[in-house]
């Protein structure tokens, strides 16, 4: 017996997320997790971008701990998303870093401004772009330090750990060591966005940055990386430091992971569980 026409088009919506999830899957076992994404501008047509804040006012200095980039074959302009969070949070006293793109380049032709608030509590990164031709964009806030013993008993009070505020879900990535812990908050203002990352202060108790903040935030993600090999999750790519692959267990795990932070905030949304978190113990 023939299913009536209505039916077929939500059981083909339902074989098509069973299929989209059979790829992400396999892909989760292969995919090459990048440890530091990001990769300076030294192209002499980008330099000058590299060092301007993204409304064109006075120069910065680009980060110089890092490996420069061998070329920029292609031209990574500053997009009116970038340009929109990235004026308000220069409204909001942040200081300008630098310019950088994806580190795997193809067809990751994302270009990240970076900013770091005016208490260095914050390093703020606005990336917009493409990813295999299609248009990308969020802002990620971090603030690093340790955790309350009221919220994470039994763990090394000088553990340092993250906190993560974004506003595009697919900018989440799983932490396996659980150091890391991710928030989103779909079409947040910079200015919500940070006040939204202040509330969760009460669960991380955050150390300012220093005068090399991309540094520092370059060997908390080291780290962590090497704290999720030692637990054997992740395992380094032969003669590719930069990168990891995990484990068939663990690449189950992140794919759970990634459909019950995908999930969870829809059903709890983040706006509504920063209200439930232990009160910050300063001006959030």
């Amino acid at each position: 017996m023939s299913l009536p026409l209505w039916t077929w088009i939500p059981l083909g919506f339902f074989i098509f997320a069973i299929l989209l999830d059979i790829a992400t899957l396999v892909i989760s076992f292969r995919e090459k997790r990048t440890i530091w994404p990001f990769e300076p501008f030294t192209d002499s047509n980008n330099a000058d971008a590299a060092s301007k804040p993204l409304d064109g006012s006075s120069r910065a200095t680009v980060a110089s701990a890092y490996q420069p980039a061998a070329s920029l074959a292609d031209a990574f302009p500053i997009t009116p998303f970038a340009m929109q969070y990235g004026s308000q949070l220069n409204q909001m006293g942040y200081q300008y870093v630098g310019a950088f793109r994806h580190v795997k380049g193809g067809i990751y032709q994302i270009r990240y401004d970076v900013m770091v608030s005016a208490d260095r509590l914050i390093l703020a990164f606005v990336a917009a772009g493409t990813l295999a031709k299609i248009p990308v964009a969020n802002v990620t806030l971090v603030s690093l330090g340790t955790r309350p013993s009221s919220f994470a008993p039994g763990q090394r009070s000088d553990l340092m750990c993250g906190n993560v505020s974004m506003i595009a879900e697919a900018a989440f990535e799983h932490d396996f060591t659980g150091r890391t812990i991710s928030m989103v908050f779909p079409n947040a203002s910079a200015n919500e966005l940070q006040s939204l990352h202040a509330q969760r202060w009460g669960t991380l108790q955050p150390q300012p940055f220093g005068p090399e903040p991309l540094g520092e935030y370059h060997r908390y993600c080291l780290d962590v990386a090497e704290d999720a090999e030692r637990r054997g999750s992740l395992y380094r790519v032969d003669d590719m430091p930069n990168y990891q692959r995990p484990h068939p267990g663990s690449a189950i795990l992140m794919f759970v992971a990634m459909k019950k932070f995908m999930w969870g905030r829809r059903i709890w949304p983040h706006r509504w569980r920063v209200k439930r978190l232990p009160p910050a113990p300063f001006g959030a």
